[in-house]
Formats: C-alpha cells, structure tokens, sequence
C-alpha cells in the first residue's frame, strides 16, 4: 500500500470513527430525553395517585372524541394518539383547557398559509401576513414519542451480548406538538378554520356507539358479557368454550352510563388477556398461577403475585379510561386498593407507565378490530413535522 492509500484508509477510519460517535451521542441524547419524560409523565401520575383519586378523573365533556376535551387526535391526518401519547396530550388538554386537536408545527403553519392564502391570493405578496404570528413559540408544545423499528441484533438474555440473529428494535423519537387552543386565531380566522364549541353528543347515541363496540368484540372473540348480581368481573376459564366470561350488574344498578360503561370497558379490558388472545398474565386467575408461571414471563418478572395483579389493575384502569375517552364519557378510576402497589411500582420504575399504556393499547386494539402499522403510522407523523 502506498502512502497515497494510507492516506486514503486512514481518512475512512477518521470519518467512520466520526459517525460512530455522532450516533452514539444521539442515542444518548434520546434516551436521556426518554428518560426525562417518563420521569415527568410518572411524577404526574404519582401525584394524581397520592391526591386521593387514581389516576384523577377524566371529565371529557360528552363529545365522543371531536371536542373540547375529546380524545386526543391529529388534525390533518384525522388519526386518534395512540397509547402514552393518549396520557401526555389528555394531562396538557386539562391543564390548558384546550381541543382534543393537535398538530405539529409546520402542520398547523401550512394549514394557516392555505387558509390565508385562498383569501389573499390577490394581495402582494410583501403585504400578506407573516403566518409564525399565530403559531406559538417551540417549546410551548407538549411531547409526543414514536417507536420507528430500525434493523439490528437480537441481544442475549443471558450474556447481554448480541448474537447473530436480525432483530427489529424500536427507536424512540420525540416531537413536539401544539393544540389548536394555543393558535393565536382573530375571529376571523377562527370563523374560516370553523372553531366553535363543542356539541355534546346524546346519550343514546353515545350508548348505541358503546354497544357496537361491545357486539363486535364478543363476534369475533367469543367472549360472553352477562349482566347480572351486584359486582364486576372477568373469568378466563368461563363463558362458551372456555372463551371466558365478563359480568357486570345490570344497566339500571348504576348510578350514571359512565359508571356502567367504565365498568364494563375495565372488564373488557381484563378478557383481552386471556390466553386464547393477549395471553397477558393476570386478573381471574392469578390462584391458578404457579411460581414457574410468573418467573417466565418477561413483563411481570420477579413480580407477586399480588404486585402482577395490581398492575393488570393499571392496565384495565388505562384502557377503560381511553375507551371512555373515545366514546364521550367520564370516567373516575375506582381501584384505591392497588394504590400504595401502584405508586411504589411507579417509584421503583419510571418505564413502568410506558409499558403498561402499550399493553392497555394493545388491548384497545384488539376490543376495536384494529389493525395498526405503527411504523408506518410514526413516518407519516415524522415527514408532517419536517
């Protein structure tokens, strides 16, 4: 080798050495990110915890998802936030008091530049108002993440070494989105833009949504729903088949719709695990699991049996809660016993919440029919903020 190509070869290694590092310091910077957010998400669900009420309760107003208060969506692609990001937005749209509309913020930009100029097309363009005046400033947004699986190696359980094997690994990224609450509108705009209040769905169409959701599910499941006795509950090992079983007392026992649907969603919830579906280790059966049964699984490791249950609790609590959200109505969580096993989980792990929104979601998934692309749904979502 000639010292032309020395010089050639050690450049490479220089610039290699030089991407290998710019790499590890993004990797870095998103886990430290990572990290502050489920320190904060946590810390506000501890303190809602501790205030006397899990997890606080969700006054949505009655819009089934499409108003002040509503289910938490994307405004230009029209789809609902999934999982924690549900959390994240639903916290800032009671702090803020704002729409269940978000959007980055070039999308709300481009948005407004559309708007404007369809009325102003005729003016100079010198004359035309400078759009970033409605928009608020970065960093007054709230946080939203997306798990975008990028190729690697599947890494050894045992020896924490990777091994040959391909594997798919979710990378975290943040972006930052603003609700239409914060867009600094002058009548006019707001009148082109088509804000105005909320109308509050009707109760029967609110329960008609709610027992469709409820028809479909038992379709293609076979789970079966009997309303009867004075209390709540899921049996795996019940039902037809042994497709199990989901009793709440009848309709007119409850003091409100709310109440009975959060009820009936908190179970739903349970009987997505059982084994024929989810196969999440939990609720009715927890009698019947031996130590072998909680030592192999991964996400409830180590765990008793009364700590796996409290946070099948927590996962039931989060799904009926983003159902409620979904379908307009309140939902006041109802398990103060898991309390004191919650808010110490929360304390000894702040990814706790993290995975227990994912499994509720996937619960929801599975309740709705939904299928759901999440890288492809997180790259729409990515090239919109750009």
């Amino acid at each position: 080798m000639n010292e032309s190509d020395l010089e050639i070869a050690m450049g490479m290694l220089e610039d290699d050495a030089k991407a290998s590092k710019a790499r590890q310091e993004r990797r870095n910077k998103a886990i430290g990110r990572r990290k502050e957010l489920e320190e904060e998400f946590t810390n506000r669900i501890i303190e809602a915890l501790e205030s006397g009420s899990p997890l606080g309760k969700w006054d949505i107003g009655h819009t089934a998802g499409d108003g002040a208060g509503g289910f938490p969506l994307n405004f230009k692609t029209g789809k609902h936030y999934r999982g924690i990001n549900v959390f994240f937005l639903w916290f800032a749209q009671m702090d803020i008091g704002g729409s269940s509309k978000w959007g980055t913020r070039k999308q709300w930009f481009d948005y407004l530049q559309r708007l404007y100029n369809s009325v102003t097309k005729s003016m100079p363009d010198d004359m035309k108002p400078d759009i970033n005046q409605f928009l608020p400033e970065v960093g007054e947004g709230s946080p939203i993440v997306f798990y975008k699986p990028v190729k690697g190696k599947k890494k050894d359980k045992k020896t924490g070494k990777l091994t040959d094997d391909d594997a798919w690994i979710p990378m975290m990224r943040v972006y930052e989105v603003f609700n239409q609450s914060q867009l600094k509108l002058d009548p006019v705009l707001k009148a082109m833009m088509g804000i105005s209040a909320p109308k509050e769905l009707p109760i029967d169409e609110r329960e008609a949504q709610c027992w469709q959701i409820v028809n479909d599910y038992v379709k293609r499941t076979g789970v079966t729903i009997e309303h009867r006795g004075a209390s709540s509950f899921n049996q795996d090992t019940g039902g037809k088949a042994g497709k199990g079983l989901v009793v709440t007392p009848e309709r007119d026992h409850f003091k409100t719709p709310a109440i009975f649907w959060g009820h009936l969603f908190h179970e739903l919830v349970h009987s997505t695990g059982h084994a024929l579906r989810l196969n999440r280790p939990k609720s009715a059966n927890l009698a019947t699991w031996s130590d072998e049964d909680y030592e192999n699984d991964e996400m409830w490791e180590k765990l008793s049996r009364e700590e796996s249950y409290a946070r099948e609790e927590l996962v039931a609590e989060l799904g009926a809660g983003m159902l409620c959200l979904m379908t307009g109505w309140d939902y006041d969580t109802r398990h103060a016993i898991y309390l004191k096993s919650w808010i110490k989980a929360l304390n000894d792990d702040h990814s706790m919440i993290i995975r227990m929104a994912t499994a509720a979601q996937k619960a929801i998934d599975l309740i709705l029919g939904t299928e759901y692309d999440n890288a492809e749904d997180s790259e729409e979502e990515v090239k919109s903020s750009d």
